[in-house]
């Protein structure tokens, strides 16, 4: 019995430390590629921030300085994406709206920003709005509904309840700014083809320059229908044009 339980215990000893192993090169990783930039090695800044990035270390932080990596080498497309992914993954990361607002106005490229119809939308992730919206529903309903089934409504009641509607009123229309933001994909190459249909080998009927933005309408296994402010569409390859969502 005890043979038994050794052998099972090294067994899971042994999956356990790949995973730990990995975890910890994942953060190596993103340290070695905040030591490449400081030391103005750009390229291989890149190298070890998408290491980190393939090992399962995704955050707002590392995408803005794997952005900031890309300016640095003049790659706009990449850059652009990926300050485009620190602001959808930390909002009140004011250093990456900031750099997202200003690399868009110098380059001439659109930072979606515009998609946020008030500035209190950007305040909070789809997530948060989410969770609030959830709340604020349920709150709504239960002072709506709860109160007169004891004959206890209030003008207490009434003004809460009013002002979950109006929460989840916000939380609704922000949601639907988040949504416009994230639905939408980045030229990180120059002179991306689009098609009249989802194959490598169908006609091209426009270009998009590198860092061009575009609306994602549509999937179809790896390519996307895009559509841009200027009226191109057509289909493309998610590896040429790249979601800001993954």
């Amino acid at each position: 019995m005890k043979n038994i339980i050794r052998a099972t215990f090294a067994i899971l000893v042994s999956c356990a430390l790949p995973l730990a192993a990995g975890a910890q090169t994942a953060r190596e990783y993103f340290m070695l590629g905040n030591s490449a930039y400081k030391s103005g090695d750009y390229e291989r800044a890149v190298k070890n921030y998408e290491s980190a990035l393939e090992n399962g270390f995704a955050s707002a932080e590392l995408h803005y300085n794997l952005a900031n990596s890309f300016a640095k080498l003049n790659r706009k497309g990449e850059a652009l994406l990926n300050y485009k992914r620190a602001v959808y993954h930390a909002p009140r990361m004011r250093e990456a709206s900031a750099n997202l607002e200003m690399f868009s106005k110098d380059n001439s490229l659109e930072s979606g920003l515009d998609k946020f119809k008030t500035p209190l939308a950007a305040e909070l992730s789809d997530s948060e709005w989410t969770l609030l919206a959830f709340a604020s529903f349920w709150a709504a309903v239960l002072l709506i509904f709860i109160p007169p089934l004891f004959g206890k409504r209030t003008v207490a009641t009434v003004f809460l309840a009013i002002v979950c509607i109006s929460l989840l009123t916000v939380a609704v229309l922000s949601l639907r700014d988040w949504i416009s933001y994230s639905q939408t994909a980045v030229a990180i190459k120059p002179d991306v083809p689009l098609r009249v249909s989802p194959t490598k080998t169908a006609p091209v009927s426009s270009i998009a320059a590198e860092g061009q933005c575009a609306d994602i309408k549509r999937e179809h296994g790896e390519f996307v229908y895009v559509e841009t402010r200027t009226g191109k569409r057509g289909w493309t390859s998610k590896s040429d044009f790249v979601p800001i969502v993954e």
